[in-house]
């Protein structure tokens, strides 16, 4: 077999694991933005910051929580289109 089996078991394992969080984290954000998108900014919100408070440093998650934070503080009517124009 392999020289150091238990070395390329564990390194496969850890391997492994970091897959399954990685798709778990994935579903999670898909959860997210569909959430917003359906204007239940309040679950999106929660969500989002769950995301955020998993380490992942990314300005995406922090632009949607802004925006859920926004939009919940607003009276907005049931017909309403989310429309946010973006300058850079």
């Amino acid at each position: 077999m392999f020289p150091n089996s238990k070395t390329n078991l564990s390194g496969f394992l850890i391997f492994l694991i970091l897959i399954l969080i990685k798709f778990k984290i994935i579903d999670k954000i898909n959860f997210a933005i569909n959430s917003f998108y359906k204007k239940k900014f309040k679950i999106a919100q929660t969500t989002f910051e769950e995301l955020s408070n998993t380490n992942i440093n990314d300005g995406i998650i922090e632009l949607y929580i802004s925006l859920c934070k926004k939009y919940i503080s607003m009276d907005l009517p049931e017909n309403w289109e989310i429309f946010e124009q973006f300058e850079f």
